[in-house]
């Protein structure tokens, strides 16, 4: 077996590889080989290293291991030289200007001259600022320059040129940038890709910012959100840049808002929140802002991927720079044009202020334009021609010129003057008036005279006077007006004066009466008016009271004096009104309450502390001033001013000034001075000054002066009350001179009435009155011209005869008086009213009896009173037994009479004596016998005379033999025996009750003047009320009145002439209706007064004449008043306790001349008992609280059922079981229940 051990020969050479533009290379182990052999063969060929970069810029020592095909190997070494990467070459560019306007470049105008080695598309990464002008980025692939001067310059600028690989170079770090697209890539994907790649030898990372300047650039380039390489997963909250050369750096606290070590940030506004939960990886927002977002995130397009910084990283020349030469070269002339030639005149003698519109010249560049020759705009140019020339140069001193001629001519004079107007000169009606009149126009100068020259006086109103301007070139003239105007205002002399009201009220003034001497200074024609010069009743009496009392309100002086002893008025002067600037202590002298007594009304005490103090106090007025009152109470002494005038003072050092019974009192009036007014204290000394010498209309002062002890502690004090009074009303003159000047004045206008009012009696001035009747006077009425207050004196007596004077005074609020008088005469020509009434009277012993005017008498009555009761008949006897009839006769205070016939009964109720005698009698043949009471009688006998004798027994049989006593009565009159009880009479027209069916009432009356007794029915519900007219023979003719429909119900119907005129009326109740008769028996309803109530009675319950109403039941019956014509209007209601009461009756049951009520309850269970109502003669009434019983059904009975001349009661019962009770009266309205009658259902009216 042949073995090959040799290894393969091993030959090598050295190369030399070009770094690609991506800063790599590659070769082969056949570059290496030069040549390497074996006797075997050749398997293989390898190279210690095949790829080279940045790194390996240089030599490179390589081992080439060659194998055979018996795998044995053999090495062999060789050099590799690694050339760096080839530099872009980058020519400068030159750009030409030929104007100052910007200009816009692009990306070819400055690589079209550049070139790769690698063959690659370049691009211009970058464009610096040149070195004049600005050049401005329009993100577009251009770039615009702008100049920096005017002149033709160069500037320069740099620019950075790189291969079109998709990544950008910042110029500030060298580091390149790439975005790459990949939406919804997650932070670590993002992060892991972007170390993934590499550029030029450079490792690539998730970009980390750390300047506003990388930031910028960044977010510029940039597509949409992406994720930059910081989080804070390490420690939350601490962010931290995680990739780059930056790894680990802590640069923001999220907990504090705070960056780190000056590290720069951008986060937005309120980030990062780590809003949710696992916010923890920074990303660019499309504003360029940052924000915190979760590892994945839909919004995220892309990460940024940043090369450069890295240890290891190549240092390739991947951009190449070049300069950019702008070169502006201006070769064009400005442009500038002249205005038009221009003519104008001479404004003076040194021509003419002439102004232009200067040429401005325009250029490629700037331009600046100068006057090179002539005058400016707006100055003076000379007479003559002047020729201006303006030079346009732009900044590379290329100028241009434009020419223009200004020619001034002479003007002819041109005479100003303005109007003047003066005021007269004070106190004068003419002003002196200096003027100058001017020509500024005319060239040369002029000379100007006047027409009248200056300085001259002027009178009040408009003179012209002319102007004259004269130079070489001519003359000019103008007319111009001097106006003097009366500016002084008149001096108002005002009078007060005093008016008198006419009949009608009114009193007028005219100026002239308040003018009392006005002036002004120009002499002419004064015109006057005043605010008011009518006057009226309003105006009478108007003054003004202004009232002080000592107060808080005072003030005290900061001055004081010695308080002299004895007193006496020492004070010359009072301080000045400025050192009163203390305030009034208001209290008790020493601090004793009510200190002074009696204490001033209204006015409150001041206390001050020794020495004579001065207090202070104004007041207004306004009027002319009328009076003054002063009360004034001290310790010690005083002295008391009215502006300035001592008017009183007080010098005893005495109690009665603070204790005595009175105050100081003093009075000042248009009649003089009254010391010690109304019974006041005197003041020691007191003014003589008249009132209008002390007071005055407007402001007024008050000083008070104290005096006391010369030290602090003798504080003493005052109590002071002024009330001053100004009269008239205030008038405002207007006085106006002829050039409408005005002053006003004031004065006052006292207005009177002395006209006195006018009286008109109403009626007669002597009227005839009766006696005790009341008397209404008829009253006066009083007129005035403005108004009166009619008073009257009336004494008359109705109760005494005789003639009595009526006395009516009218008294106006001047106090005139007028005065007028009525007589009325007081006449009895009435008769007394006679009333009588019937008695009963008995025989006495002797068969006599005697009586009195007054046992007959029934309430005899007249007003005057009643002087004597004369009768026909006083003694009566036996031949009177039985009615006799007996006159009256009543004579009043006043000497009339009158007479009334009653019945005096005379009765014998004396029994007569019966004497007897026994007989013997025989009985005859038939056994009979009989005897007289003459055989009894022995001498029987009477006080009048015995007229009838009787036995009990008269005959006798043989049963009677023996002794038997017999009865013998002596009879003074007819045999027979008495009547028990009574009888009942009722005079007055009564209802009678019908039951339920058709009708309660039925009652009688006179209802047509006949004399025939007529019937009025009343029909219940639903039926027809009646009136049947009597023919006097038992007939009678229905007429209808008075429909009751619904709850119309007539229950009780009563009569009486209601409305007064002379025949009978009809008021019905349920309601209560009022029926007016026609005189023929015609009803017509006159008034409705509602309520469902039964009770109804007519009487005259207030005396005025006329039938009054009481209405009720149930419930509380009222009284209607009637107006005298028939209309009922509620007066009143009576007050008590109240059941059906039901039925009403009336009668004067107390004797007093009035007419009561009595009110029956109606039969029901709990009803209160009939009752007795007092009325006290005007309609009032109260109840008598009696209890006279129950169950009435009817009306009661009032009348004199015993004889006695008052008036007794019958309340008929609805109850069969119980008796109608009679009741008695003692005249006072008091009752006793004398008899009950059978028990009976029983009814009355």
């Amino acid at each position: 077996t042949v073995i090959d051990a040799a290894p393969p020969t091993v030959v090598t050479q050295n190369i030399t590889v070009q770094l690609g533009a991506d800063g790599t290379a590659t070769i082969t182990p056949e570059q290496i080989d030069n040549g390497s052999s074996d006797a075997s063969g050749i398997q293989s060929l390898s190279l210690s290293q095949t790829s080279f970069d940045c790194n390996d810029v240089g030599v490179v020592q390589v081992t080439l291991t060659v194998t055979d095909i018996n795998d044995i190997s053999n090495t062999g070494t060789a050099l590799v030289e690694v050339l760096d990467v080839l530099p872009i070459d980058a020519l400068d560019d030159t750009i030409e200007l030929t104007s100052c306007e910007s200009i816009t470049f692009n990306v070819a105008d400055l690589i079209g001259n550049d070139t790769d080695p690698y063959n690659e598309d370049l691009i211009v990464d970058f464009v610096g600022q040149p070195s004049s002008g600005t050049i401005v980025d329009n993100n577009n692939g251009t770039w615009t320059y702008t100049p920096g001067s005017s002149a033709s310059h160069s500037a320069t600028a740099s620019y950075i040129v790189k291969r079109d690989d998709g990544t950008i170079v910042f110029s500030e770090n060298g580091h390149f940038y790439e975005y790459v697209s990949d939406p919804n890539i997650s932070w670590e994907d993002a992060r892991d890709a972007a170390a993934a790649m590499s550029y030029n030898g450079m490792q690539g990372y998730l970009v980390t910012i750390t300047s506003a300047a990388e930031n910028q650039f960044a977010f510029d380039k940039l597509d949409d959100q992406a994720w930059i390489g910081a989080t804070d997963t390490e420690t939350e909250n601490e962010w931290r840049w995680v990739t780059g050369p930056e790894a680990g750096t802590f640069f923001y606290d999220q907990s504090t808002g705070q960056a780190q070590n000056g590290a720069y940030t951008n986060w937005q506004a309120n980030e990062p929140n780590n809003y949710g939960t696992g916010e923890d990886y920074a990303h660019f927002r499309n504003t360029g802002e940052w924000n915190d977002f979760p590892l994945s995130a839909s919004e995220i397009q892309g990460y940024i991927v940043e090369y450069g910084g890295m240890d290891g990283d190549c240092d390739i020349d991947a951009t190449a720079t070049a300069t950019i030469t702008f070169s502006l070269n201006d070769t064009e002339n400005p442009v500038i044009s002249a205005p038009a030639d221009i003519t104008t005149l001479a404004t003076s003698a040194a021509g003419a202020v002439v102004n232009y519109t200067a040429p401005v010249g325009t250029d490629n560049c700037d331009v600046t334009t100068s006057l090179t020759a002539g005058l400016a705009s707006g100055a003076t140019f000379p007479l003559g021609t002047t020729t201006v020339t303006y030079t346009a140069t732009d900044a590379s001193g290329n100028e241009a010129s434009a020419s223009f001629d200004v020619t001034v001519e002479g003007v002819l004079p041109v005479v100003t003057a303005a109007d003047i107007s003066a005021s007269t000169d004070p106190g004068s009606s003419t002003a002196v008036v200096n003027f100058a009149a001017t020509d500024n126009v005319g060239v040369p100068s002029s000379t100007i005279s006047y027409s009248i020259p200056p300085g001259s006086s002027f009178p009040i109103g408009a003179t012209e006077v002319t102007a004259t301007a004269t130079n070489a070139v001519g003359t000019a003239s103008t007319v111009f007006t001097v106006t003097v105007s009366d500016d002084d205002d008149p001096v108002v002399i005002t009078q007060d004066v005093t008016v008198y009201l006419d009949e009608n009220g009114n009193a007028s003034i005219s100026s002239e009466q308040i003018d009392n001497g006005s002036t002004d200074n120009s002499g002419g024609q004064l015109s006057f008016s005043l605010d008011q010069s009518t006057f009226d009743c309003d105006d009478l009496g108007a003054r003004n009271e202004a009232t002080i009392v000592s107060d808080n309100t005072w003030s005290q002086s900061t001055e004081s004096i010695n308080t002299p002893q004895p007193f006496a008025s020492v004070i010359s002067s009072l301080p000045a009104a400025s050192t009163y600037t203390l305030g009034a202590t208001v209290d008790d002298p020493y601090g004793q309450d009510n200190f002074f007594s009696p204490a001033i009304p209204g006015a409150q005490a001041i206390r001050s502390f020794g020495y004579m103090k001065f207090f202070r106090n104004n007041f207004e007025l306004t009027g002319r001033p009328q009076s003054l009152r002063l009360r004034a109470r001290v310790d010690n002494v005083m002295e008391i001013f009215i502006n300035g005038v001592s008017i009183g003072y007080e010098g005893d050092f005495d109690g009665a000034n603070f204790s005595g019974p009175v105050y100081h009192d003093l009075f000042i009036d248009g009649n003089g001075v009254q010391n010690g007014y109304e019974e006041g204290m005197k003041f020691d000394k007191v003014t003589s000054a008249s009132i209008l010498d002390l007071l005055q209309a407007g402001d007024n002062e008050i000083v008070f002066a104290i005096g006391n002890s010369n030290n602090n502690t003798d504080d003493g004090g005052f109590m002071v009350r002024m009330d001053a009074v100004a009269d008239g009303v205030p008038v405002e003159l207007t006085v106006t001179d002829p050039s409408g000047n005005t002053s006003t004045g004031q004065a006052f206008v006292v207005v009177k009435d002395e006209i006195d009012p006018t009286i008109t009696l109403n009626g007669d001035a002597v009227v005839q009155h009766e006696a005790y009747t009341a008397y209404t006077d008829l009253g006066a009425t009083a007129s005035d011209n403005c108004s009166a207050n009619l008073t009257t004196d009336n004494p008359v007596d109705v109760n005494t005869p005789g003639s009595y004077t009526v006395t009516y005074t009218a008294l106006d609020g001047s106090g005139n008086e007028t005065i007028a008088t009525r007589t009325v005469q007081i006449v009895d020509s009435t008769d007394p009213e006679v009333l009588v009434k019937k008695i009963t009277i008995e025989l006495d012993a002797n068969g006599q009896v005697t009586i009195a005017g007054i046992d007959v008498d029934n309430g005899s009555n007249d007003a005057s009173g009643i002087a004597s009761y004369e009768l026909s008949h006083y003694t009566f006897g036996c031949d009177d037994l039985g009615d006799n009839g007996v006159t009256l006769t009543v004579t009043d205070n006043n000497g009339r009479t009158a007479s009334a016939i009653t019945t005096v009964i005379v009765e014998d109720n004396i029994a007569p004596t019966a004497i007897t005698q026994n007989i013997t009698v025989y009985l005859d043949e038939n056994g009979n016998a009989s005897i007289t009471p003459d055989q009894i009688n022995n001498g029987s006998f009477d006080n009048c005379e015995v007229e009838n004798l009787t036995l009990d027994i008269d005959s006798f049989t043989c049963d009677d033999l023996g002794e038997n006593t017999v009865t013998l009565t002596a009879w003074d009159g007819p045999v027979g025996e008495g009547l028990t009880g009574f009888q009942l009479d009722q005079s007055r027209p009564s209802s009678i009750n019908f039951g339920p069916a058709t009708g309660y009432s039925v009652l009688s009356a006179d209802m047509n003047g006949d004399g025939n007794i007529d019937l009025i029915y009343g029909g219940y519900c639903g039926y027809q009320n009646e009136v049947r007219i009597s023919d006097g023979n038992g007939n009678f003719t229905v007429i209808p009145f008075g429909t009751n429909a619904g709850g119309d119900c007539v229950e009780q119907i009563d009569v009486a002439d209601v409305d007064g005129d002379g025949d009978i009326d009809v008021v019905v109740s349920r309601p209560a209706r009022v029926f007016l008769n026609d005189g023929n028996g015609n009803l017509t309803e006159s008034q409705v007064i509602g309520g469902a109530r039964r009770g109804i009675n007519l009487a005259d319950y207030d005396g005025d004449g006329d039938v009054d109403l009481a209405y009720g039941g149930p419930g509380a019956p009222s009284i209607y008043k009637n107006n005298g014509s028939g209309n009922f209007t509620l007066f009143s209601t009576i007050a008590g306790s109240y059941g059906e009461n039901d039925y009403y009756e009336d009668g004067d049951i107390d004797g007093d001349g009035d007419i009561d009520l009595i009110i029956a309850q109606r039969a029901s269970n709990n009803q209160p008992p009939n009752d007795v109502y007092i009325n006290d003669g005007n309609g009032n009434f109260t109840a008598k609280g009696l209890n006279l019983g129950t169950n009435s059904y009817s009306k009661p009975l009032v009348q004199d059922l015993d004889g006695d001349g008052d008036l007794d009661l019958v309340f008929a019962n609805n109850n069969a079981s119980q008796p109608t009770p009679v009741w008695f009266n003692d005249g006072a309205g008091n009752f006793t229940n004398v008899q009950n009658i059978a028990p009976n259902t029983s009814t009355f009216g």
